[in-house]
């Protein structure tokens, strides 16, 4: 047994000891406030919070079931030692797995190509790992309902249910908790007690024999229900059979059939990097009947997961689901673009158009500035344990999304080099646009993929092979774009502003380090530049914090949830 093994083996069996109602509700509470300020001083230490918590979690649940739990977890005394070991683990991955493992050099090989590789390998295992769902719901339930509904007629005469009764199951369950939250953090217009009442009040319920603290809570009635959700936030995220009412039995029945699980031993079950039973059911089913939703993003996730399942499962034609994810990723960027660019009434926005024979995806024409955009849906497969065995699983996706894309989008760029007048036709080879390339002074290129492709995506140099004399485009998720404009928006950016961006963001390449690009362009929101600190670009975890701050009062989805309540001054805003 290597020394790994030892300490996940340790950690599994500090985990398992709780009554898993007990630890569930500590570590989803933990999981619901990751940005929460009374947080901090325990998650600061994880490299990853929201998959270490699952990770954690998981431990304790395919643990062996016990007749007798501990019935308390201190985070002064069992807290640390969870996180000690995480630490060792994260420290020997490092030196036998990641970038501290000794380079082995042979073969044909040069070191520096080694050197390449391993950074790939450890950036996307970091990427993947170490980061959950990294989009708001709303852009959750957005790719649920477009590119799923098309499948609900077979849905419902297969399995009798659709998509559209997942979507309402979410939408019951999330209502139910934010009625909740809101609840607790609604201000109470309640007068202070006086001082004579403050000491009565504390008198009165040490001499019944209540503990200084809840002597301390019965000082606060206006301020109660914040101070238990704060002391409990996971009681939220509950709900019991009777919640599910009003849906047919069926319906009522996919919860705690396809999303639900409980505590059962599964000996397996000792890396960090293993598959997490978590990631596909999110739902733990507790002790007395009632369930526990351990976060609602990985729930959306979830639920996107299993309709692909189960549409791949009864439709005759195989690709109809990728098909219809490459389609959602067309309209969603060119409807991104449309809705940016309307301050400018003179910029054009051509899409599905075609060159040379050949079809674009998106042309975009403001001022003297043109974008050519590509969108490349592909596929991201969890990369391998091992940085230096991952490379080529990595770069087979990056070749089918980014590295292709570029080569498109290059195509395009050229006839702008090449200085002569050329036209965009439509599918039936008709003039739609003539375009002069001298009336144009910048040329950007911008891939859009669906996944999150981490570090290979963020810094181009480390996989993305020019041509010759060629710049590098700007490659993002379709998340984190509509995120990044939508912000522009809200905090009127004007397009000659993202112009600069990507004018900056073009010179990052081969000297960044930083898996979300989400740090990177939140910190251009709040300084309308990139910060040079020693003579380096740096980005720090804080810096995407903005996405959120935004998002507390409003980001400006076209579906935004609860923007009344977002923006209702009685409500507590804990960000």
């Amino acid at each position: 047994m290597d020394q790994l093994e030892m300490i996940a083996r340790r950690l599994k069996a500090e985990a398992g000891k709780y009554h898993p109602d007990l630890y569930a509700a500590h570590i989803v509470s933990l999981i619901h406030g990751v940005t929460h300020p009374w947080n901090a001083a325990l998650l600061k230490q994880l490299a990853s919070p929201l998959r270490q918590l699952l990770y954690l979690l998981n431990l304790n649940l395919t643990s062996p079931v016990q007749e007798q739990y501990e019935e308390e977890f201190s985070d002064r005394e069992d807290w640390p030692k969870l996180v000690g070991m995480l630490n060792e683990m994260d420290t020997i991955h490092r030196h036998e797995y990641g970038e501290l493992k000794p380079l082995v050099f042979e073969g044909e090989l040069s070191p520096d190509e080694l050197i390449r590789r391993r950074i790939v390998g450890i950036g996307t295992y970091i990427a993947f790992f170490h980061q959950g769902p990294l989009h708001y719901e709303e852009q959750g339930i957005e790719k649920v309902e477009a590119i799923f509904q098309q499948f609900n007629a077979e849905l419902k005469q297969a399995l009798g249910w659709d998509a559209t009764d997942l979507i309402a199951l979410y939408d019951h369950l999330d209502d139910l908790r934010q009625a909740r939250e809101d609840r607790a953090m609604m201000k109470q217009n309640l007068p202070e007690p006086t001082e004579e009442e403050f000491r009565d009040r504390v008198m009165e319920t040490l001499k019944n024999g209540g503990s200084f603290e809840e002597a301390m809570r019965s000082t606060m009635t206006g301020h109660m229900g914040m101070f238990q959700y704060v002391s409990n936030p996971s009681s939220v995220h509950t709900f019991t059979p009777e919640d599910l009412a009003c849906f047919s039995p069926v319906v009522a029945a996919l919860l705690p059939e396809h999303f639900a699980m409980e505590r059962a031993e599964q000996a397996g079950f000792l890396y960090f990097s293993q598959p997490n039973q978590l990631i596909k059911r999110p739902i733990l089913k507790l002790g007395k009947g009632s369930y526990l939703i351990t976060d609602f993003r990985l729930l959306l996730s979830a639920m996107f997961s299993f309709l692909q399942e189960q549409c791949t499962a009864i439709i005759k034609t195989k690709d109809r689901v990728s098909k219809a994810k490459d389609k959602f990723l067309e309209r969603k960027v060119t409807e991104l673009f449309t809705d940016f660019y309307r301050s400018d009434p003179k910029a054009q926005i051509i899409p599905s158009y075609y060159i040379d024979g050949s079809e674009r995806d998106l042309l975009v024409l403001s001022g003297k500035t043109a974008l050519i955009i590509e969108d490349k849906a592909g596929k991201f497969r969890e990369p391998l344990f091992d940085a230096d065995k991952a490379y080529d699983k990595i770069w087979s996706d990056f070749k089918s999304t980014i590295d292709y894309g570029y080569e498109q989008a290059h195509s395009v760029r050229q006839k702008f080099l090449d200085g002569k007048p050329f036209d965009l036709l439509n599918e039936k080879k008709e003039i739609i646009a003539t375009v002069d390339p001298a009336a144009y002074t910048e040329v950007y290129m911008i891939i859009v993929t669906y996944y999150k492709l981490g570090q290979a995506e963020n810094d181009l140099w480390l996989m993305l092979d020019l041509f010759d004399d060629d710049v590098y485009p700007y490659a993002t998720c379709v998340d984190d774009l509509e995120n990044f404009l939508l912000a522009m928006q809200k905090l009127r950016f004007k397009p000659a502003d993202f112009h600069r961006f990507l004018r900056i963001r073009g010179e990052l390449h081969g000297d960044l380090r930083t898996n979300d690009e989400g740090r990177v362009t939140g910190q251009f929101l709040r300084h309308k530049r990139l910060v040079i600190k020693n003579g380096r670009y740096s980005f720090s975890a804080d810096d995407d914090l903005i996405y959120d701050e935004l998002y507390s009062t409003g980001l400006g989805f076209k579906k935004e949830r609860r923007l009344a309540i977002k923006q209702d001054p009685r409500i507590r805003k804990l960000v």
